[in-house]
């Protein structure tokens, strides 16, 4: 099925699908949107597909794709250093919105929505709250919604893995809106993680993905 990626509107954060300034101002080694165009973002996020294809959880990485990791996911700990867990509770609030055009239906659709990082001391839990509507209200043969999550970990005296990586999707057909309320526990001492909300609308001729063109944490 072929397959198209338009979305509308001015991307306010740098990276297309890894979360990368926040609300507040605060230390970060991200590069701030104003210096980073939309192609960019993309290639970013391409490579940190690449590099999470590459490994199997709890499969060390080199060093190369570490860095790249640091450098554009988000620290799962403020306290100590880079590859050391704060054993504080730490509960990050995400919001996201993003466009996209449906030529067939000529209307345009609108995701807009939540995702929470709750993390604890071993146990934590990432939920979502968001969803997918057509404007003008026309109905289209499915609309789903999907955020990826993966977080990092280390083993050993530097050894960089992923501990979790997952998808919360939801489906539904024949639809102008489609909301997702889910959740799901993951175990483990994160460093890092990068989560990547999207949805999609199919119609007879093409499936059309609505990514995120603007991101921040509260």
């Amino acid at each position: 099925m072929l397959k198209k990626f338009l979305s509308v509107g001015v991307v306010a954060m740098s990276l297309l699908a890894v979360p990368v300034a926040n609300a507040a101002p605060e230390t970060s080694q991200q590069i701030p949107a104003s210096f980073m165009s939309q192609k960019q973002q993309l290639e970013i996020q391409k490579k940190i597909d690449q590099i999470n294809q590459k490994y199997g959880i709890g499969e060390v990485f080199s060093p190369e794709d570490a860095q790249f990791i640091q450098k554009y996911g988000t620290k799962a700990s403020t306290k100590g250093s880079e590859i050391s867990p704060s054993l504080d509770v730490k509960n990050d609030k995400w919001y996201f919105k993003g466009m996209a055009i449906s030529n067939e239906k000529n209307s345009v659709l609108r995701m807009e929505g939540y995702a929470y990082v709750d993390l604890g001391v071993v146990n934590h839990t990432v939920s979502t709250n968001f969803f997918v509507k057509d404007s003008r209200e026309e109905y289209h043969r499915k609309l789903s919604n999907s955020l990826h999550f993966t977080a990092y970990g280390v083993v050993g005296r530097d050894g960089f893995v992923k501990i979790a990586d997952f998808t919360l999707y939801n489906e539904c057909s024949n639809a102008n809106f489609c909301q997702q309320n889910k959740s799901q526990d993951f175990s483990g001492l994160p460093v890092y993680y990068t989560l990547t909300p999207k949805s999609t609308f199919t119609d007879s001729f093409a499936e059309v993905d609505v990514p995120y063109s603007e991101m921040f944490k509260f």
